[in-house]
C-alpha cells in the first residue's frame, strides 16, 4: 500500500481529476487501491498502464509539472474518443481577368482569358458569341457580372452575364435592348447600377437601370435624353454623379446623375466647348479632369472638371503626332493618357500633371501598332495595355509605370474576327 504525500492542494486535485478521468474514460467506477489518505483511498494496480504511471510519478512530481501532465493526459484523453478531425474551409478561388472584343463585321464578341503573369491573351473556347447588327462599343460592370454592347446597326443593346470560370457569356432576360438610332459609345457607373448609351443619329442619349441580380435593363424615367447634337461617347466620373457626352460640332454635354433613379439633368453652362470631331472621352481616376480626342483637328482637348457643380473648364489642346486621333485610355494610376493614332497605326503617350491636368508627351513612341488603332483599355492590374486594331488583331503590351513605355508582348497581336472595333477588360472574381 502506497501512502503519498502531497506537495499541495492543487497537487492533491489534480490526483483525483486523473482518476475521474479515468472512470468516464472506461464507463465504470473504476476501483482503486487500498491507499490510506485523508482525503480518499485508490487502487493503483486497476488503473489503466497510462494512467497508472502518471499517477506513481506524480506523487514525487513538484505541483507545476503536475499540471502539465494533467494537460497532456487531458488532450490524449480526448483524442482517442472518436473525435474527426476539423474540416479546414477551402483556399479561395483566384481571381480571373478577361477580355472582350467587338468584330463589326462579324456581328459576335470574342472572348479571352489574360495571363496575369505575362499578359498574353487565350480565347475563350468556342464559337464566338453572337451579337447585334454592327456590335461597336462594349461596357463591363465594375463587377465583371454582365457586359453589355452597343450594335450600331440593329440599334440595340445585347447584354450578357458571365461566369466565373470566364468560359461563356450568357444572354441576360430581355436581351436585346432598344434604344435609338445608331448607338456608338457606351458606360456604366462605377457602382454597376445604370447603364448609358448615346445615339448618334438620334442626338439622346439612352439610359437604363441595371438589374443587379439578372443583369435585365429597365430604362428609366424620362430616358432618352436630349443631346445638343450627335453623340459619339460618354463617361462617368468615379463618384457617380455627373456623365459627360463628346458630341459633333465641338461640343461636350454635362449632366448631373441622379444616383437613386438614373434621371439626369442638364447643368449650367451646359454644352461645353470642345473639339469639332471627338471621338472618345476619358476621365481620370481621381475625377479630376477630362480628354476628349478628336479625329479632324488630330487633337486632345484636355478639361478641368468641378467636383461640386460637375463643370468642365478647358485647360488647353495637344495635337497628336502626324495623325488623327481616334482611341483613348487612362492608365489607372491617372499618370498617363495614350490616345491611337489611327491613320499611321501607332499610339502616343503622355504624361498627366497630376496639379494642372496638362498634357506632355513622354520621350519613348510613337508605339508602332496594326492598322487603324480603333480603341485601348489597361487589365484590371495597370501592367499591360490591349489596343483593338481596326484592321485586324488585338496589339498587346507591357506598360511600365515609371516612364510609361510601352513594351511589344511575346505572341503579339492576338487573333480576332474581322474589324475588331472595340476591347473592354474586367475581372471577374
Amino acid at each position: 500500500m502506497l501512502t503519498p504525500t502531497f506537495s499541495s492542494d492543487l497537487h492533491r486535485e489534480c490526483f483525483m481529476r486523473a482518476n475521474v478521468l479515468t472512470s468516464v474514460g472506461y464507463g465504470s467506477r473504476v476501483p482503486c487501491m487500498e491507499y490510506r489518505s485523508a482525503d480518499f483511498h485508490t487502487d493503483v494496480r486497476f488503473l489503466p498502464i497510462i494512467f497508472r504511471g502518471l499517477v506513481i510519478r506524480s506523487l514525487r512530481m513538484p505541483a507545476r509539472m503536475l499540471v502539465i501532465c494533467c494537460g497532456l493526459l487531458l488532450i490524449s484523453f480526448l483524442a482517442g474518443c472518436g473525435s474527426s478531425p476539423i474540416k479546414q474551409p477551402p483556399p479561395p478561388l483566384s481571381s480571373v481577368f478577361v477580355a472582350y472584343v467587338a468584330n463589326g463585321s462579324d456581328n459576335n464578341i470574342s472572348g479571352y482569358t489574360i495571363n496575369k503573369q505575362t499578359g498574353a491573351l487565350t480565347g475563350i473556347g468556342g464559337a464566338a458569341t453572337s451579337a447585334g447588327t454592327g456590335p461597336f462599343s462594349i461596357a463591363v460592370t465594375s463587377s465583371g457580372k454582365y457586359v453589355y454592347v452597343a450594335n450600331a446597326g440593329s440599334n440595340n443593346v445585347s447584354g450578357y452575364s458571365t461566369n466565373a470560370d470566364a468560359n461563356a457569356l450568357t444572354p441576360v432576360p430581355g436581351s436585346p435592348f432598344a434604344v435609338g438610332s445608331d448607338p456608338a459609345g457606351i458606360a456604366t457607373d462605377h457602382s454597376g447600377k445604370f447603364l448609358f448609351v448615346p445615339n448618334y443619329q438620334s442626338s439622346d442619349i439612352s439610359v437604363f437601370q441595371i438589374n443587379a441580380s439578372n443583369g435585365g435593363l429597365t430604362p428609366v424615367p424620362g430616358s432618352p435624353f436630349s443631346s445638343a447634337t450627335e453623340v459619339i461617347d460618354i463617361a462617368v466620373n468615379p463618384t457617380g454623379t455627373f456623365v459627360y457626352a463628346a458630341g459633333q460640332g465641338g461640343t461636350l454635354s454635362a449632366y448631373s446623375l441622379d444616383q437613386q433613379t438614373g434621371v439626369l439633368s442638364e447643368i449650367g453652362g451646359s454644352p461645353f466647348v470642345g473639339g469639332p470631331e471627338p471621338s472618345s472621352v476619358q476621365i481620370t481616376p481621381s475625377g479630376n479632369f477630362l480628354y476628349v480626342t478628336n479625329e479632324t483637328t488630330d487633337t486632345t482637348y484636355e478639361f478641368a472638371l468641378d467636383a461640386t457643380t460637375g463643370a468642365a473648364s478647358m485647360i488647353g489642346s495637344t495635337p497628336a503626332v502626324n495623325g488623327a486621333a481616334r482611341g483613348a485610355a487612362i492608365d489607372p494610376s491617372g499618370r498617363f493618357l495614350y490616345v491611337s493614332d489611327a491613320p499611321n497605326g501607332n499610339v502616343v503617350g503622355y504624361q498627366i500633371d497630376s496639379n494642372s491636368g496638362s498634357l506632355s508627351q513622354i520621350a519613348a513612341g510613337p508605339f508602332a501598332t496594326g492598322q487603324i488603332p480603333f480603341s485601348m483599355a489597361f487589365d484590371p492590374t495597370g501592367k499591360f495595355v490591349y489596343v483593338a486594331c481596326q484592321g485586324g488583331g488585338v496589339f498587346a503590351y507591357a506598360f511600365d509605370s515609371s516612364t510609361g513605355n510601352l513594351t511589344p508582348l511575346s505572341g503579339s497581336p492576338f487573333p480576332t474576327g474581322n474589324a475588331p472595333l472595340w476591347i473592354a477588360t474586367a475581372k471577374l472574381r
